[in-house]
């Protein structure tokens, strides 16, 4: 399948481990599902030629199940390839803005969580990550939506900080892989990302998980600080 790795997984778990940081238990004050938690989706792209491929724009949407049955293999590792040149160039953006340190945390996390993504990839195909993170699955958080605007319980808050890198680790990721796995699907199925709950990312940028991966990044590019404290 696409970019080969001898590695084959064992278990859910051990694929996992690799994506979340240290999952810590937090209060529920709510529950909301990977597929309503889109704000506005990009209308769907059905990929079916390879002309399509290539002006595919990574971070755009994330194909469904469907589209991605109608791809080859070739197709799939040209979206993936587009996917790397896009996070590639989101890199060196954020090197010649960020300290040195925050980009060396942020490139080994994002390498760390890419490998684990790669195995998954080589060992059941893309189809492997919609099975492991699908879109119905059901987001654990303390944010609510309250039906006209997202907002955050007050009730049993949790506070932690979090870092730019972290978030620019996500990004990384929506942007490469975001065409087969979004945000919200991530987060459901490994809890923490970078040791961020979705609910830490959430209060730190102000949108949800469900927005598409170009604009996530464009929001995390836009914040000026290096860390800050969050309640949610």
């Amino acid at each position: 399948m696409s970019k080969k790795y001898i590695v084959t997984l064992t278990s859910i778990a051990t694929a996992v481990a690799l994506i979340v940081g240290f999952a810590v238990g937090y209060g529920v004050a709510g529950e909301l599902t990977a597929g309503s938690a889109m704000a506005q989706p990009a209308s769907a792209l059905a990929v079916r030629a390879a002309s399509d491929v290539d002006d595919f724009e990574p971070g755009s949407q994330t194909l469904s199940v469907e589209e991605v049955s109608q791809l080859n293999d070739d197709e799939i590792d040209e979206i993936l390839a587009i996917g790397e040149e896009a996070v590639s160039d989101a890199q060196e953006d954020f090197e010649s803005d960020a300290r040195p340190s925050d980009y060396d945390l942020a490139r080994a996390a994002y390498e760390q969580i890419s490998a684990s993504l790669d195995q998954i990839i080589a060992s059941e195909g893309v189809e492997g990550l919609a099975e492991r993170f699908p879109e119905d699955a059901t987001v654990v958080d303390t944010a609510i939506d309250s039906g006209d605007r997202f907002v955050i319980d007050t009730v049993a808050k949790r506070c932690m900080t979090v870092y730019k890198w972290q978030l620019q680790t996500i990004a990384w990721i929506a942007i490469g892989y975001g065409a087969f796995v979004s945000i919200a699907a991530l987060f459901a199925g490994a809890v923490t990302i970078v040791g961020l709950p979705a609910g830490a990312v959430v209060a730190a940028l102000g949108i949800t998980l469900g927005t598409v991966a170009s604009f996530f990044l464009w929001k995390v590019d836009q914040q000026r600080w290096n860390s800050k404290r969050v309640c949610f």
